[in-house]
């Protein structure tokens, strides 16, 4: 199947999102709480994803939709449009420039398109499947290293940490008692770019849902690398899950030394 016609449109409508959202950055925004007290939702994170959706549906009318604000859309289970309209929310209402739009395209249950977009970098991350990984039309690769204690990482905290906090806690003690540095942004999606491009050499995050990682793991297995849960098991990009992204080196080692 050809990918392009896709990418091309996912390209663009992150584009055009993300520029709406950098317009109204350091706007006064209008927030409210969702779920939990700090997980926070502008009026830009409902624009930009009814701007994505309409955008997308203009052009494939009979494709369904999961979204972080709406949630399911469902036409018919062929094409399924994964999007993060805003990923890194709390950043962009506390004036932070760390986020970012994620869309995703999964055919027929497999991850096809990723496209990952930073209007504050002018950083456009995208991916088809076996076609590459590329950073505004730069091909990508993920880290080399191979030795876990000079690893350099990424994590975060959900919400939900309470839920679970060892599962969420435990990898991040253990890391930092072997010295590794971590470093917390905020944005899930964009961890995953960076990985996927070596800046990072590991991500590791409890409950991400689908929209949070589906156009990142794209970009991580294109780029070379591996990802999965902390179960080792494949990402299923419909429902929450933990998440590991690295090469495979470090991969086994995070498997074999930290979430154990």
């Amino acid at each position: 199947m050809n990918l392009e016609i896709y990418l091309t449109a996912a390209k663009q409508t992150a584009k055009n999102a993300g520029d709406y959202l950098l317009k109204h950055f350091h706007d006064a925004h209008q927030i409210s709480s969702k779920s939990h007290i700090n997980d926070l939702v502008t009026e830009c994170d409902k624009f930009s994803e009814n701007l994505i959706k309409k955008e997308l549906s203009s052009q494939f009318p009979d494709h369904s939709f999961l979204c972080e604000e709406s949630g399911m859309d469902l036409h018919q289970n062929r094409f399924l449009w994964v999007v993060d309209p805003l990923d890194g929310t709390v950043n962009f209402a506390k004036k932070i420039p760390f986020f970012c739009v994620s869309i995703a395209l999964v055919i027929d249950n497999h991850l096809s398109v990723g496209v990952i977009y930073c209007p504050t970098t002018e950083e456009l991350f995208y991916a088809t499947y076996q076609g590459g990984a590329y950073c505004n039309n730069k091909k990508i690769t993920i880290s080399h290293q191979k030795d876990l204690k000079s690893a350099f990482g990424a994590t975060g905290f959900p919400y939900r940490v309470q839920d679970n906090v060892e599962k969420t806690i435990q990898p991040i003690v253990k890391l930092l008692s072997m010295g590794v540095p971590l470093r917390r942004l905020g944005s899930a999606a964009l961890d995953l770019a960076y990985t996927a491009c070596g800046r990072f050499d590991l991500f590791f995050e409890a409950y991400l849902e689908a929209w949070d990682y589906s156009a990142g793991a794209l970009l991580i297995q294109e780029a070379g690398g591996v990802i999965s849960d902390f179960q080792n098991k494949t990402l299923t990009f419909k429902k929450s899950s933990s998440v590991l992204a690295s090469n495979s080196s470090l991969h086994e080692a995070m498997m074999s030394k930290v979430l154990i």
